[in-house]
């Protein structure tokens, strides 16, 4: 009896071994292993030039593009009848605002939240006045230590350098009310080394109050739901590639960014049903030439749903609430940066 006994905790010990190491290889994946289909995109015809724009977002039928053209911050374009304004001075005057700035809309409550990314100062617009230059109409509240921010539906979450960690959750009037230390498995005390490393973007999804956070360089994209108490729980996780990023930075006693680390997301998007993020795949040392870029799409609860491959130019995207187009900034056909559009087919 003694030996069954000891028999079976040794089959029993090696099967829980076993569900752990499957459960640590659970969707790990290349991109070269997932299926493609190919984006092509349509080139949205401008009346103006774009400068260097490094963010675009919609609400409505608004394109919201961050570019620092003739001292404006922002660019919307109204696809409907093709009108478009440049509003928000880049200043410290009344009403202006301070580059380097991080954008993120709400399409349910038709809303942009633009933050000052050195000072943490966010403001809160309606987008359509904003498209009429109601530039004092906005509601303001201090993000101390954001970089990136997400507009939830009461409150922002923060990607940043935050005492307790790199992300943190504010309500309505910018008060901290909790940060996760999404990498505390590393002995990193500096805080600036540890966002330096793991840096990323954040997306919200409205519908099923689930918050996305892509890195930039470590290969876990994970998957946060608010619980009934308003506390945020990992509910779900996507790993994709190796891990050598967090390997590396395991074994060593440096944390630097190296030339061949891999640049994994470029942004990230959110839409009424699904999470969108943008996947590069160059090297920091410029090296490794890719012939695309990915649009990854997860569902509102972290699970994948399919792949779509797109020219390599692409630097930014949104997607309509609805599914049914994405938006890009890219390099257009005369070299210059211009807006795609392709129409998406949801299965």
């Amino acid at each position: 009896m003694c030996y069954l006994r000891c028999l079976f905790l040794v089959v029993l010990l090696a099967g829980l071994s076993a569900c752990s190491e499957d459960n640590r290889g659970k969707g790990r994946k290349a991109m070269e292993d997932l299926a493609t289909s190919e984006l092509l995109f349509q080139e949205i015809s401008l009346e103006t030039i774009l400068g260097r724009p490094f963010q675009i977002e919609i609400v409505d039928s608004i394109l919201i593009i961050g570019d620092n053209i003739d001292g404006k911050a922002l660019f919307l374009y109204n696809l409907s009848d093709s009108s478009w304004v440049r509003v928000l001075n880049i200043g410290q005057g009344p009403g202006e605002v301070l580059a380097p700035l991080a954008i993120d809309v709400s399409d349910r409550n038709h809303t942009i939240s633009v933050l000052q990314r050195q000072s943490g100062i966010c403001r809160r617009y309606r987008v359509d006045r904003l498209f009429n230059d109601s530039i004092f109409d906005f509601q303001e509240v201090s993000l101390e230590g954001a970089d990136r921010v997400a507009q939830m539906h009461d409150g922002y979450a923060c990607l940043g350098m935050f005492e307790q960690g790199i992300l943190s959750f504010f309500d309505a009037q910018g008060k901290e009310s909790e940060c996760i230390d999404l990498y505390s498995r590393f002995d990193i005390r500096d805080i600036s080394a540890k966002y330096r490393l793991f840096q990323g973007r954040l997306a919200f999804n409205e519908r099923a109050r689930c918050l996305m956070f892509a890195p930039s360089y470590a290969s876990e994209i994970a998957f946060y739901a608010e619980q009934d108490d308003g506390s945020w729980m990992k509910k779900d996780s996507f790993c994709l590639g190796t891990g050598g990023f967090e390997d590396r930075i395991s074994e060593s006693s440096g944390f630097e960014l190296l030339k061949d680390d891999i640049r994994n997301c470029m942004d990230a998007c959110s839409s009424e049903n699904y999470f969108y993020m943008l996947y590069d795949g160059t090297d920091l040392g410029h090296t490794r030439k890719i012939e695309f870029r990915y649009v990854i799409r997860f569902t509102a609860n972290g699970v994948l749903d399919c792949v779509y491959k797109v020219n390599p130019t692409v630097r930014n995207i949104c997607v309509s609430y609805d599914d049914s187009a994405v938006y890009v900034l890219m390099i257009g056909k005369d070299g210059e940066y211009a807006i795609g559009k392709s129409e998406l087919s949801i299965r």
